[in-house]
């Protein structure tokens, strides 16, 4: 017998290196000692060459250089050990085949090879035949055939087959949905370390779907898939301790699970790691951070991450300020349907903003949004039926769409609804409908609406009057910083309306919406400098007030200043 010799020059080398060099050595060592054993048996008991042990020794180096990636160094081991039937060797030449770089891949000994080792019962191929006809990769798509070959692997515990068989139930590919079913093969997959399966069952447990409602354990899911660095499950994890369902709220955790999702390229997180730096939770605020996520969100052509970056164009936070960058991103994200982007670009173009001034153009994109069912959509195209802009005016369309808009609780479409209501705009007054819906406006904080309810107690709109809650809902207008409220709050103090009179607060009130430029507040408080009413006289002030009310076109305060004028001269 001949031998190769091996000349070993020193080289530098990886201990990784030196570990598979060992291993191959050894490989050589077993098949010589086996094709030494080999010929000494064929001496005494007349073998013939294809014997079993030549199968093993062809199966081990099969196995040897396909999990070193030498496929071509495999291919001859493990043909040889695939006709013998090894299951092993037959799923390891079938994916060899498929990745093959040569343009004559032959798919039908791909399948055959996998499907050879399937029927002898091998799981991991069964599950390979699962995946083939799920996603039509080697074989016709085919649900219940990759079912089938699922539920064949998953009852010998294949954990991916488990966990495929969960995710036909959830989405009912092939199957009716079927949530208890999916949380049955997710808790299987997951009982067997699947982290697909760990943060699949956690989503379950987070909306209830299959299963009790129960975040703590949906925390607890997620944890185990996220300490494994499954980037959903951090974000999942980072999510919950966001809003503290499950968890204590922890703004600090949710951003440090984000940024590890983020840094894996999962484009959820690195949203909400940019609305994390946007807004300050959890993190300083810093704008320059949050434009670097919602830019690799865009980038990988998130509408979400191209409209956030169109807001931060458009507010000039983190960048210099352009309306035209702005519109260009929003025009990337509308383009994808993305409601919010349609919303956002109509404003530009209803303004001018960065784009030609176009109301066509605006409603186009307001209706776009509003087919989809958004509610601020249906409002401001409700707006633009009101008020004409660019159409003819249309108080029934203008009403049913502020409806539609009011229904799914916007409290700009409550209020809009409400007024429409109380003044009998297209419809017959309806004050008690009207306070109906300005009530759910103003609960959800709406300045606009507690001004509105603050009127209709005050005065007579078909309600009962009511100072006390006229005060309650001016003073909730005013704190929001609604000008108008507070300066009817220094009314009510001035004139003692369901008050005692009380200069002081008049003045202080007077003085918070002067402050705000509205002219009707700098009128009266430029007649109480020059009367000495709740502060002390002083007519330089007053006259200061005067002028600017005067300016803005208050008659009363041309009037006052005039007479503000010959009183000094006197």
């Amino acid at each position: 017998m001949a031998f190769a010799y091996y000349i070993i020059y020193p080289i530098k080398t990886s201990s990784f290196q030196l570990r598979q060099m060992a291993l191959f050595f050894i490989v050589l060592s077993v098949i010589f000692l086996q094709g030494c054993a080999q010929n000494t048996l064929r001496e005494k008991n007349k073998l013939p060459i294809n014997d079993s042990l030549s199968s093993l020794s062809a199966n081990a180096a099969c196995k040897f250089h396909f999990d070193a990636n030498d496929f071509d160094l495999a291919m001859p081991y493990c043909l040889r050990s695939a006709e013998k039937g090894d299951t092993s060797s037959q799923v390891d030449l079938a994916l060899i085949l498929e990745h093959t770089q040569s343009g004559n891949k032959d798919i039908d000994k791909v399948v055959h090879y996998m499907g050879e080792a399937a029927q002898s019962g091998d799981p991991k191929a069964q599950n390979y035949m699962g995946i083939w006809y799920e996603k039509g990769i080697n074989l016709a798509q085919n649900y219940s055939s990759a079912m089938e070959w699922y539920r064949k692997a998953a009852n010998q515990g294949d954990a991916s087959a488990q966990s495929s068989i969960g995710k036909f139930y959830e989405e009912g590919l092939g199957v009716k949905k079927d949530y208890e079913q999916a949380a049955y093969w997710y808790s299987k997959a997951a009982s067997n370390n699947s982290h697909f399966a760990q943060t699949s069952l956690g989503n379950l447990y987070f909306y209830g779907a299959g299963v009790v409602q129960n975040y703590s354990k949906a925390a607890a899911l997620y944890l185990e898939a996220a300490e494994a660095d499954m980037p959903d499950a951090q974000y999942h994890l980072g999510e919950m301790y966001n809003t503290g369902k499950g968890v204590e709220e922890d703004g600090k955790k949710a951003v440090s699970w984000f940024h590890l999702a983020a840094e894996q390229n999962y484009v959820d997180a690195q949203i909400a790691l940019g609305n994390s730096y946007y807004v300050g939770h959890g993190v300083e605020q810093n704008y320059s951070e949050a434009l670097k996520w919602f830019q690799k969100a865009a980038c990988q052509g998130n509408a979400i991450g191209q409209n956030n970056l169109g807001i931060l164009f458009q507010g000039g936070n983190g960048v210099q300020q352009s309306y035209s960058e702005a519109a260009k991103w929003y025009q990337k994200a509308a383009n994808q349907d993305y409601a919010l982007a349609q919303i956002n670009l109509g404003y530009l173009y209803n303004k001018g903003l960065g784009v030609n001034q176009s109301y066509t153009e605006a409603i186009k994109l307001y209706q776009k949004a509003a087919n989809q069912g958004n509610a601020v959509a249906e409002n401001n195209l409700g707006a633009t039926y009101q008020f004409g802009y660019g159409v003819p005016r249309d108080y029934k369309k203008a009403f049913d769409l502020y409806k539609s808009s009011a229904d799914q609780g916007y409290a700009l479409g409550q209020y809009h609804l409400g007024y429409m209501l109380l003044h009998g705009i297209g419809v017959s007054k309806q004050p008690e409908q009207a306070v109906k819906w300005l009530m759910m406006s103003a609960e959800q904080g709406l300045k606009d609406a507690q001004l509105e309810l603050g009127l209709v107690y005050e005065g007579s709109y078909g309600v009962p009057k009511s100072y006390e809650k006229a005060l309650k809902w001016y003073t909730m207008s005013a704190n929001a910083g609604e000008p108008l409220a507070m300066y009817n709050l220094g009314l009510m103090y001035e004139y003692g309306r369901g008050v005692q009179k009380d200069y002081k607060l008049t003045a202080d009130w007077y003085q918070k919406a002067a402050d705000l430029d509205l002219p009707n507040a700098q009128y009266k408080l430029g007649k109480l400098y020059m009367f000495g009413l709740g502060l002390p006289t002083n007519l330089e002030k007053a006259k200061e007030l005067l002028q600017k009310a005067a300016n803005a076109g208050l008659d009363s305060a041309n009037w006052s200043f005039s007479l503000l004028l010959k009183y000094k001269k006197n």
